[in-house]
């Protein structure tokens, strides 16, 4: 699938779900997952990455909650929540962003603190 075809939308989202890693992917790596993304999954709809998001590896489900949360399919709020009280730091920093952008006040509490979470404070 040729990159011009992906939305803004499925390129941040598979930003967002990889910008924290050491060795983000080159551009012929992500070319490579976003096929095969499409591929396993059938296209880059949001009812694709709901399928992801229900069924998918941890590295989907993160691509898929970033996505939905671009992509703003009418349930997607509703998929997303659940998402806030993950065991996986990574999903509820990306369904609490997600929400936080559609101003969804059950995000802001977490959007807090996950930010504040392990700082540490060094007077001079």
């Amino acid at each position: 699938m040729p990159r011009e075809r992906w939305s803004d939308a499925i390129k941040q989202a598979h930003f967002d779900a990889w910008i924290d890693s050491a060795g983000i992917l080159d551009e012929i790596e992500k070319e490579k997952y976003i096929d095969e993304f499409a591929v396993r999954w059938g296209d880059l709809s949001a009812e694709a990455f709901k399928r992801a998001l229900q069924h998918g590896d941890a590295e989907e489900k993160l691509f898929a909650l970033f996505a939905l949360g671009y992509l703003v399919p009418p349930d997607g709020e509703r998929l997303l929540i659940p998402f806030l009280d993950s065991p996986f730091r990574k999903e509820r920093w990306a369904s609490a962003l997600a929400l936080g952008k559609r101003k969804n006040e059950r995000a802001f509490a977490l959007l807090q603190e996950l930010l504040v979470e392990e700082l540490e404070y060094h007077p001079l």
